[in-house]
């Protein structure tokens, strides 16, 4: 065996490893292999001999895993590359854990925490969800056609089952990130279909990053260990357990079965969450917040088992401690994007337009989004002809109700920019409409919905997923076209007027432009207006006389303006 140490400092309560680089460099200088002998050090600066089970380099990034000398009840892994280091070694026979973080000055720092924290006591009650509801399913769900999917580059973990053996299943084959469901020894967990709708629900959980959820063992073996999680299925009942921020090291998390394949892909989901460096939410009554019954809504760090009895309008969604009493405000999206996965591309970009099947039909297969980021929104374009006509349409989620964390919220909007309708139902995941239209342009804007208030609701923080629109447009002209954009910043700088009137800002955009953004900045760089959404008018009233400058972020160019907001205008 080879015994490895580092020259090192104490630093009161935090054991300071210096810095992260320079220890990851001499990590790498040294001839570690499995079987090594690896020194880690408490906060109080005291040796645990480590043996190395596992370890990996790839370009500058290591990662090692494997167990305490002293006790085989034990684990450690350790991961990184120069500029972030993560690790933790959990003594389980002494009840004591120890986490290795990289602060912000780059520097590699031992502390002292509870073994909870790197392996949170998962248990759950048993959680059937009644199979017979299907009360709010897209119309078109169990019939949608898998290959037409996937001819329209449409990931087919979206769809029912395809008959692809359940060792096969890829939610987005060549992602460069794979979360990987081992069901080697358990292929017979549920039947073939159900196996199906596990590896959905737990895919939908994760569909917003640029990940491949995958049952696939190939899949996972030529991954690059830094790029990959796994998940490995066990027969049995236990405590399902992953450790904390083991993304990226060759530790498995241990998954047990559960009563139903919803159940199962909630259950994964959870776990995962922690496997990417979540803990649990909760509230002074207890370690799982139940969520919030009302809207139908649960944290899925929180009782997941308690959220998917809400039946197909169940809404398990990350979560960063909005609700009224959490134990946490861990923004979970910055802590999973931090170190682990990467957001997905938006599937649209623009204005989109509604494509017709036969006659009057808006087909949900020919019409499908994604909302991917908090602040998107995706925008689709109709004409009524001008004999007027009439707009029957639903949008609505298109993964696994108990995975999903879509709540769609829709609006539609006219040539001139002023909301004509809007769809939000409370408790429902969908939106729809059935409304008269007088002759002109519509655009149906689709985004994440929120309901109640943050505190005793829920936002649009985690609102996302795949959405397809469906229904019917009577008296529609010319809806294949898409109408004419601005191309050039040029163009865009002459499209945009500007008026200062008694401090009410009016601006005139070009009506068929996307904007992403609307800030006034005063002189100081203070922010004293801010909106993801187009407006016309802007109130400065209430804001002090000065110099301020209006940015607007449209069709992914950026405009400034000048203003000066004086009671002389």
């Amino acid at each position: 065996m080879v015994m490895v140490s580092l020259g090192l400092t104490w630093a009161g309560p935090k054991f300071n490893l210096g810095d992260a680089a320079t220890f990851l460099k001499g990590i790498h200088a040294q001839n570690l292999h499995a079987n090594s002998t690896y020194t880690f050090y408490s906060n109080l600066g005291q040796p645990i001999p480590v043996l190395i089970e596992d370890i990996s380099r790839e370009g500058d990034h290591l990662s090692m895993v494997g167990r305490a000398q002293e006790s085989s009840n034990s684990d450690f892994i350790l991961k990184g590359n120069p500029a972030d280091i993560y690790g933790w070694v959990v003594l389980k026979h002494r009840n004591v854990a120890y986490e290795y973080t990289t602060d912000d000055n780059g520097i590699l720092l031992v502390e002292e925490i509870p073994v909870t924290k790197i392996f949170p006591d998962c248990i759950f009650p048993d959680a059937t969800p009644d199979p017979t509801d299907q009360a709010d399913q897209p119309d078109t769900y169990d019939a949608y056609d898998t290959e037409a999917l996937q001819a329209e580059g449409i990931e087919p973990h979206i769809g029912p089952y395809d008959k692809t053996p359940v060792n096969k299943f890829q939610s987005k084959p060549g992602a460069p990130k794979v979360l990987y469901w081992d069901i080697t020894e358990t292929e017979n967990l549920f039947k073939p279909e159900q196996m199906w709708e596990a590896w959905q629900t737990f895919s939908a959980t994760v569909s917003m990053f640029d990940v491949n959820v995958t049952t696939d063992p190939n899949v996972w073996a030529k991954t690059p260990v830094a790029n990959r999680g796994r998940s490995r299925q066990v027969t049995g009942t236990g405590r399902s357990s992953c450790g904390l921020n083991s993304f990226g090291t060759a530790r498995a998390c241990n998954i047990y079965k559960k009563s139903s394949p919803a159940y199962q892909g909630g259950t994964l989901g959870h776990e995962v969450g922690h496997q990417l460096g979540l803990s649990h939410d909760g509230s002074s009554k207890g370690a799982y917040f139940g969520g919030i019954a009302s809207f139908r809504w649960t944290p899925m760090m929180g009782s997941h088992a308690s959220g998917i009895k809400n039946g197909a309008d169940a809404l398990l969604q990350y979560s960063k401690g909005e609700y009224t009493d959490a134990n946490q405000k861990q923004d979970d999206f910055a802590l999973i994007t931090r170190r682990h996965l990467d957001y997905r591309a938006k599937l649209h970009n623009g204005l989109v337009p509604l494509k017709f099947g036969k006659g009057t039909e808006i087909p949900a297969l020919q019409n499908r989004g994604q909302i991917v980021r908090s602040n998107n929104k995706d925008e689709w374009t109709f004409r009524i002809a001008s004999g007027g006509g009439h707009a029957k349409l639903r949008v609505a989620r298109t993964e696994r109700p108990y995975g999903s964390m879509l709540d769609v919220e829709a609006a539609i909007i006219n040539a001139s920019g002023k909301e004509v309708a809007r769809s939000n139902p409370t408790g429902r995941r969908h939106a729809e409409f059935d409304l008269a239209l007088p002759a002109g342009t519509y655009t149906l804007a689709v985004k994440g919905g929120a309901e109640g208030t943050p505190l005793s609701g829920f936002s649009n923080y985690s609102s996302l997923g795949f959405y397809a629109i469906s229904g019917s447009i009577t008296g529609a002209a010319g809806s294949s076209e898409v109408p004419t954009r601005i191309a050039t910043q040029a163009e865009l700088e002459k499209s945009i007027a500007l008026f200062n009137v008694n401090s009410m800002l009016s601006i005139t955009l070009p009506e068929y432009s996307q904007v992403e953004r609307m800030r006034v900045v005063s002189a100081s760089g203070k922010t004293v207006f801010d909106s993801r959404e187009k407006v016309h008018f802007i109130d400065m009233s209430t804001v002090p006389s000065g110099f301020y400058v209006l940015h607007i972020e449209v069709d992914g160019m950026t405009v400034r303006r000048n203003i000066v907001n004086s009671s002389r205008f």
